[in-house]
């Protein structure tokens, strides 16, 4: 549980993979003691044509254990996207 009364900050990171793919992964922790707070995992995948076609995102608690994970499906087509929870 994040103490309210105490400064945190997010650190990112981004790596990129093949055909686009970026994996970029999200650290917060304490200000005053670099305790891990808590962690969030996005991998975004891509249509060939460039269009942005998945954001699978994973959020975790300090401990490492998985909170909640959804997927955001886009679509060419130009239909609204869908949110698909795990």
């Amino acid at each position: 549980m994040i103490d309210l009364e105490r400064e945190t900050q997010e650190t990112t990171q981004v790596t990129k993979g093949k055909n686009g793919r970026t994996f970029q992964t999200y650290e917060t922790k304490y200000v005053d003691t670099g305790e891990l707070v808590g962690k969030r995992e996005e991998t975004t995948t891509y249509y060939a044509t460039g269009e942005l076609k998945k954001i699978k995102q994973k959020r975790f608690d300090a401990n490492g254990n998985l909170l909640k994970e959804r997927n955001i499906k886009y679509f060419k087509d130009g239909r609204q996207p869908e949110i698909e929870m795990e």
